[in-house]
């Protein structure tokens, strides 16, 4: 039957405690044992020690790799870092006492250390548009990434918000930066009088570069954007509109160039061309080309983004409109959306990775001081598929036929 607890059925069960209870100290285990104040607290200092001990619990630091290895900090650092002046076995014991340990090292540090930065940025503005409606970027990153690997830096990725309060100069200053890599800004923005000022080496992706310390990476814009419009208007396509992205951008005005120079050649007048902006943004290109047929019909849609075309077939197809039966239809880009839409895109093939990878290059030229062209060109070529051919065959020079 059981007892309540603290009840005993009989005088034996009393004596049975009242015998442990009269047990020597010493022959009690060691968790039993009675303590006064003083021993309590000297045991709860053992146990707050033990628990700052724990690995599992905080950072395992440089200095504990030192102290496991038996070498001096200095050592430590330099054994990690593949100094020359490190012995081949200390090295190797340094390095399996950091992997046993877990220990991470601080590239940050490291920089400030060798005062030979090994950290660079790749510096994303999400200047309206969210970045996720923005897969051109990635691409870049990724051939940055890779590139920056194969010398032996590190990068980090900085992506801010429009309403970012901290300040360019502040992040690149905090993380010790010893190059970046910038998308996404306008031409006006003012961060990039700030990165003027910083004198940081920067590479830019389609932005124009100011100062001596900063060189743009873009792909041929105004040739490629005559190819396409030549391309639309050998098949027939007499009232072509240009769909731009933001007219403050330096990638928007050398294609909307490029439009404007093959219609010239072509004999067209000059108020033949017709220009609206979508922002790079689907939804806004639907609704500016919903607007502009309202206003006046044309023939031929040439966006200056794959988004935004696929935006322009969207609102097309809500008019009613075959393409490219109706309006033919080119983009710009080749990004993976294009040769899945209804029918397959007519775009630019640009190359993203190697514009990230020739971005490191010339950061890395920047910061040896070395003479650098302030626009590098990443060759990119026009690609052909069904949303352009009302003739169902191609005549343009440099245009491939992509099912």
């Amino acid at each position: 039957m059981e007892r309540p607890y603290g009840q005993h059925e009989s005088q034996a069960g009393r004596a049975d405690v009242s015998t442990e209870a009269g047990k020597g100290l010493d022959e009690m285990p060691q968790h039993q044992k009675l303590q006064g104040p003083q021993e309590q607290k000297a045991q709860d200092e053992r146990s707050a020690g033990d628990k700052a001990h724990q690995p599992s619990r905080r950072r395992v630091t440089l200095k504990d790799v030192a102290k496991a290895a038996n070498v001096s900090i200095t050592t430590a650092s330099r054994a990690l870092a593949d100094y020359w002046d490190v012995s081949p076995t200390t090295k190797a014991r340094v390095r399996e006492v950091a992997r046993k340990l877990g220990y991470t090292p601080n590239v940050i540090a490291q920089s400030l250390v060798r005062k030979q930065p090994t950290l660079l940025g790749a510096y994303i503005v999400d200047e309206g548009i969210p970045l996720a409606e923005q897969p051109f970027f990635l691409p870049v990153v990724c051939g940055v990434r890779d590139r920056a690997a194969e010398l032996g830096q590190h990068v980090l990725l900085l992506a801010k918000p429009p309403s970012g309060e901290m300040s360019l100069a502040t992040i690149v200053k905090g993380a010790h930066v010893g190059g970046l890599v910038v998308m996404g800004l306008t031409e006006d923005h003012p961060e990039l009088l700030e990165l003027e000022r910083l004198g940081v080496p920067t590479v830019t992706i389609d932005i124009t570069p100011r100062g001596d310390r900063m060189v743009m990476i873009t792909s041929d814009n105004v040739a490629q954007a005559a190819a396409v419009t030549s391309h639309l208007i050998e098949q027939g396509c007499e009232r072509i509109l240009f769909l731009g992205g933001k007219s403050n951008t330096a990638v928007n005005q050398a294609r909307e160039q490029g439009y404007r120079e093959a219609l010239r050649r072509h004999g067209f007048p000059s108020e033949a061309a017709r220009v609206v902006y979508g922002d790079f943004s689907r939804q806004k290109a639907y609704e500016a080309v919903m607007a502009a047929w309202r206003e006046a019909p044309f023939d031929a849609v040439f966006a200056a983004s794959d988004l935004m075309a696929a935006g322009a077939m969207s609102a097309l197809a809500e008019l009613g409109l075959n393409v490219p039966a109706d309006v033919a239809v080119a983009g710009y880009d080749d990004l993976a959306i294009a040769r899945h839409l209804n029918p397959p895109l007519t775009t630019v093939r640009q190359d993203p990775v190697a514009m990230g990878r020739e971005a490191v290059d010339a950061l890395k030229r920047l910061a040896s001081e070395e003479v650098v062209s302030r626009v590098i060109e990443v060759k990119s070529r026009l690609v052909v598929r069904a949303s352009s051919l009302k003739f169902k065959s191609d005549s343009s020079r440099g245009g491939t036929v992509t099912p």
